[in-house]
C-alpha cells in the first residue's frame, strides 16, 4: 500500500496534481497495481511522511494498537482513510496474488492422450460437413459422434474397428473431445454404426463430393476408374465377396476383394464400388458409369480396363475416353518429337502424332522417368541374374552343392523363369562331363542386341477419341492416372484399408467404406496444407501431431489439497503452422477438473465380447 501523486496538464495551460491510495497485486506473472481510493488534489501531507501514514493504515486495519503519529493532522488523514476503505468492504488480509503456493516434490503430469490429430480431423470433417450430411439422414448426435470416432481412428490409428476400439479407450482424447468420455460406445456400436454407414454410401458421397467441390472450386470434367483386391485373414467362412483371384500382393493362398473408383482430377472418388475377388476388371466399368448420371465426363482407364468391350459401350454411352494401347506395341517413331513436356519433378515427356483414323488417334510417348525406372529394374534382374549362374558354376567344384546334370539344367530354368524379363538376352550353356552324369561348368553370353535398350524402355502408347486436343493436353491427361495409383497406396499402406479380418460381408463393405471416409478426410487436409507449401505425405503430417497431446496436471498446496487441471500442450512450431494453414484455432481447452478417470487401463489386453447382429437390432437413428 502507497500513495502516487500524478501530475495532469489541463486545456488552460495549467497542471493539477491528483492523489491516490494504490496497493500492488500480481496477475499470472506481472505485477499490476490497482487504486484504493481517491485522495483528491488537496492532499497537504509531505511526501516524506507518506509511508508512515500508510504503514499506520495497514497496522489499524490488522486491528492493532495504535501509535502515536507525529500530529494531529496526520492523525485525522488515517482516521478518514481507514473509514472510507471499510466503506468500500477493503479486505487487508484478502488475496493479492492469483498464483497457487504448490508443492513442486508432488506436481503430477498424468493420462497423457492425443488430440492434435483428432482436432485436425474434426476440423477437415467439419470443413466437408460430414456431420451435417449424416444429421440430414436422420442420425442421432451420438451416432454421429461414433461415425466420426471410426473415421479418425482410420486416419489416426490404421486398422480394424477393434483397433479404432482400444484406440479410443487408450491413446487418444477423442471420448473427451466428443464429450463421451462418461459414456464411451461400446465395440458392437461401432460396428453397426460402420453399418450404417455403408448403407448410406450413395447419399454421403455424393454430399461429401458437392462439399468439396464449393470448397476447392473445380469441376468434375475427366473422371479416371481403376480397381484394386485386398487380400482377407482369418478362417475361410462363406462369403459372396471373399474369393481367390490373382493378387497383385502375391498372396494367392488369401480370398481377394475388389475396390473400384471412380475419380475426379481434384483426387476426390465419385463412386466406389465393392465387387467379389475373382471379378474381371472389364466388367466393373459398366457399373460405375451409371453412378455418372447425366454427366459426361471424359474417362481415363489403364490397359487392363479397356477391353473392345468397353470402348463400344462407352461409345454407346456418348463419352470420350483416354486408354494404354493393349497388345503389342508399334516399333519407335523417328525423327524429333511432336512435343515436349517437362513435368515439375524434372521429368521429361516426348510425344509423336502416330495415326488419326476412324474417331481416333495413337500417339507414342517417351518419359525419362519410367525409362530410368524400367532401366534399373531390368539392371537389377541382370545383375541377380548373373550373381546366380556364377554361383551355380562355382558350386560344381565345391562339396555338398548342386552337380548333378539334370538337376543343374532345372536349376537354370527356374533362374531363366524368375528373371523372364532379361533371360532372353543371355545364351546360358550348361557343359556335362562325356564319362558321368555331372556338369562340368555353366557359361553365359550376353546378345550383343540387347546391351542399349534407350529407344525401347520408357515407352507407351495413348489411344483416345480426342481427335482434336493437342498431344500435350492428351498426355497430361493421361499421366494423371498416377494419381490414383498413389490413392490406393495410401488406402492401403497409410490409412489400413488391409488386411481385411472380417468374416461378414456387411462388415467387409463397411470397413473399406471407412478407410475411403479417411481417404476423404486426408485428402481436404493435404490440399489445403498445399496452399501453405507444405506437400509431406499423411504419415508425416500424423506423425508430426502425434505429440500434441492433452495431459492432467494435479498441484498439490498441501499433501490433501489439491487442484486439478485438464489442458492440451503447447503445440509446436510445426504443428501451429499446420492448424494456422487450415484455419483451426488454437486453444489451451482449460478445465478444471476434480474428478475421477474411467479405469480403462486393462480393457485394450482383452479382447471386447461382441454379438453378431440379427434382424431385430436397430440403430438407435
Amino acid at each position: 500500500m502507497y500513495i502516487r501523486s500524478r501530475t495532469n496538464h489541463l486545456k488552460n495551460g495549467k497542471q493539477q496534481t491528483s492523489y491516490t491510495l494504490v496497493e500492488g497485486h500480481r496477475v499470472d506473472t506481472n505485477c499490476r497495481s490497482r487504486t484504493l481510493l481517491n485522495l483528491g488534489k488537496d492532499f497537504s501531507i509531505q511526501r516524506e511522511h507518506w509511508r508512515s501514514i500508510t504503514d499506520e493504515v495497514a497496522h489499524r486495519l490488522r486491528k492493532k494498537e495504535k501509535r502515536v503519529l507525529q500530529n494531529e493532522w496526520h492523525e485525522q488523514t488515517v482516521e478518514d482513510i481507514i473509514k472510507r476503505l471499510k466503506e468500500k468492504n477493503y479486505a487487508i488480509d484478502g488475496p493479492r496474488d492469483n498464483r497457487l503456493r504448490v508443492m513442486v516434490s508432488l506436481l503430477r503430469l498424468d493420462d497423457c492422450r492425443s488430440v492434435g490429430g483428432e482436432r485436425l480431423a474434426m476440423h477437415a470433417m467439419a470443413m466437408l460437413g460430414f456431420q451435417k450430411a449424416l444429421q440430414s439422414l436422420g442420425w442421432s448426435s451420438r451416432d454421429q459422434k461414433m461415425a466420426s470416432i471410426l473415421v479418425m481412428g482410420r486416419m489416426l490409428f490404421p486398422g480394424s474397428e477393434l483397433k479404432t476400439y482400444q484406440w479410443m479407450l487408450q491413446a487418444s482424447g477423442v471420448l473427451e473431445i466428443l464429450d463421451l468420455e462418461s459414456h464411451p460406445p461400446s465395440l458392437t456400436s461401432l460396428y453397426l454404426t460402420g453399418d450404417l454407414l455403408y448403407e448410406h454410401k450413395n447419399q454421403l458421397i455424393q454430399e461429401l463430393f458437392k462439399k468439396a467441390q464449393g470448397l476447392f472450386d473445380f469441376k468434375p470434367m475427366v473422371s479416371f476408374y481403376d480397381l484394386t483386391h485386398v487380400y482377407c485373414t482369418g478362417q475361410q467362412e462363406h462369403s459372396d465377396l471373399k474369393k481367390h483371384g490373382r493378387s497383385q500382393e502375391k498372396r494367392s493362398h488369401c480370398p481377394l476383394v475388389s475396390l473400384a473408383l471412380l475419380m475426379d482430377p481434384s483426387g476426390f472418388p465419385v463412386d466406389v464400388q465393392i465387387h467379389e475377388g475373382n471379378v474381371r476388371e472389364p466388367k466393373t466399368l459398366k457399373k460405375a458409369v451409371a453412378s455418372l448420371g447425366t454427366d459426361k465426363p471424359l474417362v481415363v482407364m489403364d490397359a487392363g480396363i479397356s477391353t473392345k468391350e468397353n470402348l463400344d459401350f462407352l461409345k454407346s454411352q456418348g463419352l470420350d475416353w483416354i486408354r494404354v494401347l493393349r497388345g503389342q506395341k508399334p516399333a519407335a517413331p523417328q525423327g524429333k518429337p511432336d512435343a515436349r513436356m517437362t513435368l515439375e519433378g524434372g521429368t521429361v515427356l516426348k510425344a509423336w502424332s502416330m495415326e488419326k483414323k476412324d474417331g481416333e488417334h495413337l500417339i507414342w510417348v517417351h518419359s525419362s522417368q519410367r525409362q530410368k525406372k524400367e532401366e534399373a529394374i531390368l539392371e537389377r534382374h541382370r545383375t541377380a541374374f548373373e550373381t546366380a549362374l556364377i554361383r551355380l558354376h562355382e558350386g560344381l567344384s565345391m562339396p555338398k552343392r548342386m552337380k548333378h546334370y539334370d538337376q543343374v539344367m532345372r536349376k537354370v530354368g527356374r533362374l531363366e523363369k524368375k528373371h523372364s524379363l532379361v533371360a532372353c538376352q543371355y545364351q546360358v550353356t550348361v557343359h556335362k562331363d562325356k564319362t558321368s552324369d555331372l556338369a562340368t561348368s555353366v557359361t553365359f553370353k550376353q546378345f550383343m542386341g540387347y546391351q542399349q535398350r534407350s529407344e525401347t524402355t520408357g515407352i507407351g502408347v495413348i489411344r483416345t477419341s480426342m481427335v482434336d486436343w493437342p498431344l500435350k493436353k492428351v498426355v497430361l491427361q493421361y499421366i494423371q492416372l498416377n494419381d490414383m495409383e498413389q490413392t490406393f497406396r495410401c488406402l492401403k499402406s497409410t490409412l489400413g484399408l488391409r488386411p481385411l479380418h472380417h468374416q461378414i460381408d456387411i462388415r467387409i463393405e463397411a470397413h473399406l467404406w471407412i478407410s475411403i471416409l479417411a481417404y476423404y478426410v486426408v485428402h481436404c487436409i493435404r490440399k489445403t496444407l498445399r496452399t501453405g507449401d507444405i506437400d509431406s505425405d499423411w504419415s508425416t503430417i500424423r506423425w508430426a501431431l502425434s505429440s500434441w497431446q492433452r495431459g492432467s496436471v494435479t498441484l498439490y498446496q498441501t499433501k490433501t489439497k489439491k487442484h486439478k487441471y485438464r489442458m492440451d500442450a503447447q503445440p509446436s512450431m510445426a504443428q501451429g503452422e499446420i492448424a494456422n494453414i487450415l484455419g483451426m484455432p488454437i486453444k489451451r481447452h482449460l478445465k478444471k477438473w476434480d474428478g475421477v478417470p474411467i479405469d480403462r487401463a486393462m480393457s485394450f489386453l482383452k479382447k471386447p465380447k461382441t454379438k453378431k447382429p440379427n434382424a431385430k437390432e436397430k440403430s438407435t437413428i
